[in-house]
């Protein structure tokens, strides 16, 4: 039982760990609950809680850099919350099986994001800033984006923060600290909305969740204080292997 429980804390260590400077921490927590027998759609929903406070983190890290974020872009929280609640309900109305027909291609996506990171960012970073000419046109766009965006975040979530740094690549942010602020609050928002509707609709696995949380939150504040001192290259291609062998098992499981 000691033993369990370790294994538990350090699954939710590392996955809080990778999170925090590279991503992909659902690829240890989300096979985890599965090999454990939880069903493949309340998975997914108890992976998505159990990440969550470390994403309020972050966001709360990045809170000097959001006080000097436009204001207008804080207009983004509306509809990703949105999003969340329809993408969680999407989530519920899906049968286990179809779900877990489904699932092994949003993993192999989210390991596409997560190897396609470092260009993403490169590219949000050297960009020129160029204003848009209609800016209140250009947020309802990114608005109606985000909320596709969230949507997906609802329903399942890993690759959520890479397709959102990607997005304001398209607007004239030139600060990579207020977009990962953003990109963190958004996420939370998004991410509390999905998990309300989770709860609610007992989509919460409780049995495993104190100590993966726990894990967690310690993973993803070590990661947040000694990010720059990590090898996060090597982190993400622990990440991206991790995935691609979970895609692979998951396949062989539902296929």
């Amino acid at each position: 039982m000691i033993i369990h429980w370790l294994i538990l804390l350090a699954a939710g260590f590392a996955a809080g760990i990778m999170n925090s400077v590279a991503g992909g921490g659902s690829f240890i927590l989300f096979p985890l609950l599965l090999g454990n027998g939880v069903p493949v759609v309340m998975a997914n929903a108890t992976t998505t809680l159990i990440v969550q406070p470390g994403v309020l983190s972050s966001a709360y890290g990045y809170r000097e850099h959001l006080r000097k974020l436009p204001r207008r872009y804080f207009i983004l929280m509306i509809p990703s919350f949105i999003g969340g609640i329809a993408g969680a309900f999407i989530l519920q109305k899906t049968s286990n099986d179809v779900f877990g027909k489904i699932v092994p291609f949003f993993v192999l996506f989210a390991v596409t994001l997560l190897a396609a990171q470092p260009l993403i960012n490169k590219h949000v970073i050297k960009r020129s800033a160029a204003r848009p000419k209609h800016p209140l046109l250009a947020l309802a766009a990114l608005s109606l984006m985000f909320l596709l965006v969230a949507t997906y975040g609802g329903y399942f979530g890993a690759g959520f923060g890479i397709m959102a740094l990607g997005l304001f690549g398209l607007t004239e942010l030139t600060n990579i600290h207020q977009m990962n602020g953003l990109k963190n609050l958004v996420g939370a928002t998004f991410g509390l909305s999905s998990i309300i509707y989770f709860v609610i609709s007992g989509l919460i696995y409780w049995q495993m969740l104190p100590l993966l949380l726990v894990g967690n939150v310690a993973g993803g504040y070590i990661g947040a204080t000694y990010a720059s001192k990590l090898p996060s290259n090597t982190i993400r291609m622990v990440a991206i292997s991790i995935g691609l062998a979970i895609s692979v098992l998951l396949f062989r499981k539902f296929y």
